[in-house]
């Protein structure tokens, strides 16, 4: 493609006389160097497994063949479905049992509701009274995606009843051909969130910390800002602690506070090394 459109440059008059007026003379051939290969990737799984990435980086059959790195326990949970989806429900449940064990992730038996319709107030409803240690809830919605009714059962789920939520479509898992490969990637999702982790790296640096900030600033003429701020709290880089922090505009009780959001962090490890990552756009 870049070649042809050299091509086109040279062959132009009108390009070229542009290219001649400026002094310039473009070259018919590229010029070729020698670049420099990155090795492949090795990715730790479960049970001691290792992958090697080819050079495509892809790596989706070891992700479900092999044992996540780190299992969660999804023990208290619920799904919610509407009547009309029951079989394909069943169906999900039915492979969820087959494949989780498989894949390392532990799954206690779930609270089934069943609800008459699939209206965004019945699910919302049917999350409202699910019990008060409910820790996770999956929704299978029927019919067309709506937005309104994934950012309810969202909304319910991060600020009414706090839990991890999932949601899948009934079309998605009415395909025979793709339940299995549908299912999969559930259980890595519900992995995820429930506070494990699905494989992980080695990184050279020893007792490292990674740090990413970013800062809103009122456009108002406020003095005070608003920090973002999420660092790693293990060896394998797979938990998170994240603050929001709100302050006046001074770097040295910015750092202060910053200081402040990493001590209260849960840190499994001595930290000996910090690489910070901060959006600079506008400071």
């Amino acid at each position: 493609m870049f070649q042809k459109f050299v091509k086109s440059l040279v062959e132009n008059k009108t390009a070229r006389q542009f290219w001649t007026d400026w002094g310039l003379e473009i070259s018919s051939q590229n010029l070729k160097i020698v670049g420099r290969t990155l090795p492949n990737v090795t990715l730790h799984f479960g049970q001691n497994h290792k992958e090697l990435v080819g050079p495509k980086g892809d790596w989706t059959r070891a992700s479900t063949n092999r044992t996540v790195l780190t299992a969660a326990n999804v023990e208290r949970w619920a799904i919610v479905y509407p009547v009309s989806a029951k079989s394909t429900a069943t169906a999900f449940m039915t492979i969820l049992k087959q494949q989780a064990p498989r894949m390392g992730v532990n799954f206690k038996a779930p609270k089934i509701v069943e609800i008459p319709n699939d209206r965004t107030d019945t699910f919302v409803k049917a999350i409202r009274d699910l019990p008060d240690n409910a820790e996770f809830v999956l929704t299978m919605f029927t019919g067309p995606q709506k937005g309104d009714r994934y950012a309810a059962v969202k909304k319910i789920c991060l600020v009414d009843r706090p839990m991890a939520s999932q949601v899948v479509m009934q079309k998605t898992l009415a395909n025979e051909k793709r339940q299995l490969a549908v299912v999969q990637k559930v259980v890595l999702q519900i992995n995820c969130k429930m506070g494990g982790s699905l494989w992980g790296t080695r990184i050279p640096i020893k007792g490292l910390m990674v740090v990413g900030i970013d800062v809103y600033k009122n456009k108002g003429g406020k003095k005070e800002m608003v920090v973002g701020i999420v660092g790693s709290i293990n060896a394998t880089f797979s938990q998170f602690f994240s603050d929001v922090i709100i302050t006046e505009r001074r770097d040295n009780d910015l750092y202060k506070q910053i200081s402040q959001g990493k001590k209260k962090s849960e840190v499994t490890w001595i930290v000996i090394n910090f690489i910070y990552f901060r959006s600079c756009r506008g400071d």
